[in-house]
């Protein structure tokens, strides 16, 4: 990924502005006499593919544990790498700022006071209270920030001889920008959210989301701005401009 600081900060803030998750993790472990507690930053992405989800490795690092049922990859950043990669996004990330800035406390402190930080905080991961589409329009005319959205929640796809793309997100005032900025339509749609246990079944939780659909013309001027700063869709993007794809 050949990425200057401040380009590299714009794609990280789409990309998580657009999905992935960026919590906590609170670990107990019983030692013989005591019980151990401890709470570190994570981040978390979720894909179908296993060759994005390398790509995603190569460029920042972290793990693929095996996700259960086989249908998706996870990746994984934990602990002390997290506040190297994204300790410097908050004014690239409006809905992640208040983790960022608590990830970054977290690293200044005590066993004890990280331990306070992370409760305070699981659930909070994302904050889209008081924020609008005008919060979004400086960063959706950057380039490597739309990459990041495209490459966290967008799919380059070619449907009735026509070229588009499809950005699905649950942060509205994102899309709303984007649509301002580069034009589109807007749909409600469902996004997929996290797995969870409900009576001894895995089920999925789905979200009430956005879908913003850009098409022709406008969808092929957009991949072009972006394809450099891709990562994970730079083939697909390149196959869409070539006019490959069905």
């Amino acid at each position: 990924m050949n990425l200057d600081t401040e380009a590299r900060n714009y794609y990280l803030g789409g990309f998580f502005e657009a999905g992935g998750s960026m919590t906590f993790r609170i670990t107990k472990r019983q030692k013989k006499t005591s019980v151990h507690v401890s709470a570190h930053p994570i981040l978390t992405y979720t894909d179908n593919s296993h060759a994005r989800m390398e790509q995603l490795q190569q460029a920042f690092g972290g793990t693929l544990p095996p996700v259960r049922g086989g249908e998706e990859w996870m990746w994984v950043l934990f602990g002390k790498k997290v506040c190297p990669l994204v300790g410097a996004l908050a004014s690239y990330a409006p809905s992640r700022s208040g983790i960022i800035n608590a990830y970054n406390l977290w690293e200044q402190s005590g066993i004890q006071q990280r331990l306070v930080i992370a409760k305070n905080y699981i659930g909070y991961e994302k904050d889209f209270d008081g924020l609008t589409k005008e919060d979004y329009l400086d960063l959706a005319g950057k380039f490597p920030f739309i990459a990041g959205v495209l490459d966290s929640r967008g799919r380059f796809v070619i449907e009735d001889f026509l070229e588009r793309i499809h950005i699905n997100s649950i942060n509205r005032p994102l899309l709303q920008a984007l649509r301002c900025k580069w034009g589109g339509s807007l749909f409600p749609v469902m996004e997929k959210g996290e797995k969870r246990t409900v009576e001894g079944k895995m089920v999925v939780i789905k979200h009430e989301a956005l879908r913003l659909t850009l098409s022709g013309a406008g969808a092929l001027e957009l991949s072009k701005a972006v394809s450099p700063y891709l990562v994970l869709r730079q083939r697909e993007a390149f196959n869409f401009l070539a006019g490959e794809m069905c």
